[in-house]
Order: structure tokens, then C-alpha cells, then sequence
């Protein structure tokens, strides 16, 4: 990890190349410097891995995240480890249709931005796909999780599981 200390505001977009994430902490005088890391490295647990330094990421994958953007989710990433995240059965379901060869990072790219974006279509919309690809992919993923991820419950239920998978994978 690497610090950058900025004079200055930031854009409300960063770019990140390819491969990296960036966790932006909190505006802060230059003696609570310290306190503006740890709100960083909470906000990078949150960020997604830049695929391309070309352009904006999809919504999936932000890779730059700032600490002021958590609110509530900055008290998971304070207090939850990867250990203490570790064994929770929806987050191994998210995991083995990750590990599905060929499909399973679109797998997981369509049920993040299916949260994100709030509808199948939507959704479709985002990914550049037609609305029927992404029906069977959510219906994949139903089977396997248990719930219907495209109902609001189901939606929430998954959103927690993408970010609990997320803090997992990205300790502080």
C-alpha cells in the first residue's frame, strides 16, 4: 500500500490503472494524517480491482472508494476481519460460482450490478446485454444461493454477501 496526501479537493471520480484500487480517507489537517489512513484502508476493503485505466469503471467494480461515501458500511469494515467473515454459506455459494470456468466472473459482475442496478432489465442495460441472458444467469445463481436475488429481500440478502465477500477479500 502507498500513500498520497493531496492539497487540494479530489475529483468525484478517480481513475485507477489497471490492477489497482484506491481508498481515499477522510480531508484532514496534516497532524491527524494518521486517522485520514484509516479511513482510507476502510475504504479500499470496499473498492472493486480496476480492469482498465481507459475510462470510468462499471458501478461493479469502483475501484476508488472515498471514506465518505461508507456511512454505515464503514462500521463493517472497522470491525469485521477476514477470519471472523470466513465460513458464512452464502459467501461459499458466492465463491463456487466464481470459481465456474468461463462464467464465473460474469457471474458475479451481473449479481453485483443486479444490486446495484434494481431490476433485471436495468441491469441488462448496464452490461450491455439482452435482458434474457441476464434472466438465466439470476436464475443460475437462485438455484444455487436458495433465494430469488431479484426481489427486494433476496437483493438485500445478496448486497450483504457481496460486501461481506468483498471486506473477505480485501483485509485492512
Amino acid at each position: 500500500m502507498h500513500a498520497v496526501a493531496v492539497v487540494g479537493p479530489l475529483p468525484e471520480r478517480l481513475l485507477a490503472p489497471a490492477g489497482f484500487r484506491i481508498g481515499v480517507g477522510p480531508e484532514v489537517t496534516a497532524t491527524e494524517a494518521p486517522r485520514s489512513w484509516e479511513g482510507a484502508v476502510r475504504a479500499l476493503r470496499f473498492a472493486g480491482t480496476s480492469r482498465s485505466d481507459v475510462g470510468p469503471a462499471p458501478v461493479a467494480e469502483e475501484p476508488a472508494i472515498y471514506h465518505s461515501s461508507l456511512g454505515v458500511f464503514e462500521v463493517l469494515a472497522r470491525e469485521l476481519s477476514g477470519p471472523a467473515i470466513a465460513g458464512i454459506g452464502d459467501l461459499d455459494v458466492l465463491d463456487a460460482l466464481a470459481a465456474e470456468p468461463g462464467s464465473g466472473t460474469e457471474m458475479l459482475t451481473t449479481l453485483e450490478v443486479l444490486v446495484q442496478a434494481g431490476s433485471l432489465r436495468a441491469a441488462a442495460r448496464e452490461l450491455h446485454l439482452h435482458h434474457n441472458s441476464v434472466e438465466v444467469r439470476v436464475a443460475r445463481a437462485e438455484t444455487a444461493l436458495g433465494y430469488g436475488p431479484g426481489e427486494t429481500v433476496g437483493r438485500f440478502r445478496l448486497a450483504l454477501a457481496l460486501t461481506l465477500r468483498r471486506l473477505r477479500d480485501n483485509p485492512a
